[in-house]
This record gives structure tokens, sequence and C-alpha cells, in this order.
């Protein structure tokens, strides 16, 4: 909003002046947040307002919502806020609880910031250090207790999430968990490494550091 020679708010009008740009979306951004502001910017013609600084969060969400542009965004009056948003998350269909999650990964700052991630859908989460360990903790609950996902780092001693996904494929941590969805943890991104998670049985990846947002999607994908 606070720019020199031209703000935002000017700006914006400039740009709904020109009809070749009606189909552009507009998300106002300012550090100095009004309680009438949204009313204000949604006549100027934005779809989106949010406060400064802005959440990762928030700004991933807000964006799906003006690219989707469905009903999420004609149901946001007068325009996508963060209050707007939150309301949203709580309506959307939560990851069913009770569900029992795997987390394995050598690195323990890894799995409790995931296990955080986690913590507020009300999952069962327990972790291991490296594939031979996630084998034992899957062959122990394949009876009493399976497990529903496992999300796997690659690269870690004494048998890699590889090897590990390999076994799990072959029934060595119990026929139940034969087919469980396995989500890679992988630091590395390009296509060689994405095929090899998919070739050693793993049915999806993400990248590290991991993102909330992208988790919780895989999640309701996967669950």
């Amino acid at each position: 909003m606070q720019m020199p020679e031209m703000d935002g708010a000017e700006l914006g009008k400039r740009i709904r002046q020109n009809t070749r740009l009606d189909v552009m979306k507009l998300v106002m951004m300012t550090s100095m947040a009004d309680g009438g502001d949204a009313k204000y910017f949604a006549e100027l013609g934005f779809q989106a307002y949010m406060p400064k600084p802005v959440t990762t969060d928030d700004l991933y969400n807000g964006l799906a919502v003006l690219i989707d542009d469905g009903e999420a965004l004609q149901k946001a009056t007068p325009l996508v806020t963060s209050d707007y948003l939150h309301a949203l998350k709580t309506e959307q269909a939560a990851i069913p609880a009770g569900r029992r999650i795997l987390i394995v990964d050598d690195i323990d700052v890894n799995c409790k910031v995931v296990t955080w991630m986690l913590e507020d859908h009300e999952l069962t989460v327990n972790t291991a250090s490296n594939g031979i360990e996630a084998l034992t903790q899957l062959s122990s609950m394949a009876e009493e207790a399976p497990y529903d996902l496992v999300l796997m780092d690659c690269q870690m001693p004494e048998m890699d999430g590889y090897e590990a996904t390999t076994a799990i494929r072959q029934s060595k941590a119990g026929a139940v968990h034969q087919s469980i969805p396995i989500v890679a943890m992988t630091g590395n991104t390009g296509s060689a490494d994405r095929g090899a998670c998919l070739a050693s049985g793993m049915n999806d990846y993400i990248s590290k550091p991991v993102d909330e947002a992208l988790l919780y999607e895989k999640l309701m994908q996967w669950l």
C-alpha cells in the first residue's frame, strides 16, 4: 500500500480502468490495517486484503482461493481476508482422527518439527530413526494397531528409505502394511530422485524442509 509516487490503492484504480486487465486478481498487502479497509479495497476492485507481515499459510491459502476462482472466492464478502481463510480452514474436511502415522528420519529435529505440525490433528504419531527401526515398529504393530501412513526420509544410516520401502512392499513389515501409503521426505527433488522414490515403491514425495500446508495436502490425499 505505502509506496512513493503512487500508492497501492491508486495503482489498483488504474489497473481496474484498463479493461484488458479485468481477469487480473489484485491482492492488497499493507502494514497499516484498519477495520474498514476490506470494504474500501473491495470497492476499488481488489480480491484479497492481507495485513503485513503475512504468514506463509495465509499467503499460500489466499493465492489458492484466487487462482481456483471458484465458490470460495465468490463467497468471500467483501473480499478474501485472513479471517475468512481461517474460517474456511475450519470448514474443510479434517484429516480423519485416530489415524496412525510413522515418521522415519535419522535427524531428531526433523521428526520433532513434523510431529509438531501434526499434533493438532488428533493423530497417533510415532518415530523411527532408520529403516531397520521402521520395519520393527511396523511389524510389532501389524496385528494390534496397524499404521495408516509412513513419512519416510530417503537418506539414513543402516537402512535407507529406499531399502525400507522395498522391504515393506515385500511384506517384511507384515502383510497388513504391504500397501501402506509411503510419502518420501527428501532434500533432493530432481527428476532422478523423484524417480528413485517411486521406483522403490513409495507413493509420493515431499521436499524438505517440510511445508506444513503441503504436508496437510498430502495427508488428506493419502488418508
